[in-house]
């Protein structure tokens, strides 16, 4: 008898499941943005779809959603942007940084503080990410949600010796010393509230005298609207310095200039850690405007408010440019440029 053996293999495809990461919820604290956004809730994204940086950047990042040309005045006049995820332990080591845009005609600009998502508060569970401080919404027009992956800063190595000794009765003494080396991340830990805040996404033809100041202060501009129709926002929240036909009024050297202040009087700050920041969408000066500075400025009194640190767009003789000054309090200035810019 012949007996003829047989085999039968049955080849599988080998696959692995891809990291992913569902969010229940996007949108502020105020409204939920799924009616405009067009999502399925939850939505799932890949992780490893998610660019990987040292920190939150346009170019480094995933559009998680983005909506634009909606009316949204149904909506709160403002909110805080918020996420939230489902848990996972995908994520562990890691932080998601978020940061919401607004439609800016036919593009978008950054609209509200960038907020994080721990990684490792996912291994435990949900978990909801919110910015510190608002944004405009109802007057907005489109938003998009943009997410950047960063690694969390970890503890570097270490190394001690030490003596010792003991008596029989209990008592001893000991010395020892150690010497050691970690990540400083003591930047990425510092968490800052907006102060004063103008965002200057009121509704078209506002005024100074009543912006609206979203800031923990909101302290009022002096001088308030002295000169109507100056300084107006228009409704693409954006600033409007000059009026109608882009005149300015003339100081008392002839030249056209338009400040206003926030007085602090008999309560001034005077220590703590404090951000100035301006953002420009964008900004262009007229041919032979060669003088022409835009600013942002503290100072230690309503007469020198400007001796303590400023950021300033310069038409620099045609050469535009943001600068960035402050003073030492050894009383040095220091300053750094970021120039040959076409338009800033």
């Amino acid at each position: 008898m012949r007996i003829q053996t047989i085999a039968f293999a049955i080849l599988l495809p080998l696959f692995t499941m891809a990291e992913t990461i569902s969010f229940t919820y996007l949108g502020t604290n105020n409204d939920d943005l799924s009616p405009y956004h067009g999502l399925t809730m939850p939505t799932t994204i890949t992780i490893a779809d998610i660019p990987e940086a040292a920190e939150f950047s346009l170019a480094d990042s995933l559009e998680i959603f983005s909506f634009s040309n909606q009316v949204l005045t149904n909506l709160s006049q403002y909110g805080k942007g918020r996420v939230i995820a489902s848990q996972t332990g995908e994520l562990a080591g890691y932080e998601l940084q978020f940061r919401y845009l607004r439609q800016n005609g036919d593009s978008f600009t950054q609209s509200g503080p960038m907020f994080i998502l721990d990684g490792d508060d996912l291994v435990a569970g949900d978990t909801t990410a919110e910015a510190a401080t608002v944004m405009g919404v109802s007057a907005q027009t489109g938003f998009q949600l943009k997410v950047t992956k960063v690694a969390k800063a970890t503890t570097g190595p270490g190394s001690g010796t030490g003596t010792g000794g003991g008596n029989g009765d209990g008592t001893g003494g000991g010395t020892g010393g150690g010497t050691g080396s970690n990540t400083d991340d003591s930047a990425n830990d510092l968490v800052l509230s907006a102060l004063e805040e103008f965002l200057f996404d009121d509704a078209d033809g506002t005024g100074f005298g009543s912006m609206n100041n979203t800031g923990s202060n909101g302290s009022g501009w002096n001088f308030n609207n002295a000169i109507a129709g100056v300084t107006t926002t228009n409704s693409s929240g954006n600033l409007l310095i000059g009026g109608a036909n882009g005149a300015l009024p003339t100081g008392a050297n002839g030249e056209g200039q338009f400040y206003r202040k926030i007085e602090y009087g008999s309560a001034p700050y005077s220590s703590g850690t404090y951000q100035l920041e301006i953002d420009f969408d964008s900004l262009s000066f007229e041919s032979g405007d060669d003088n022409a500075v835009v600013r942002w400025t503290c100072g230690t009194s309503s007469a020198t408010a400007d001796n303590v640190a400023k950021i300033e767009a310069q038409a620099n003789n045609g050469t535009s440019r943001i600068q960035f000054i402050v003073k030492s309090t050894n009383d040095v200035t220091v300053y750094r440029n970021f120039e040959g810019l076409s338009g800033i």
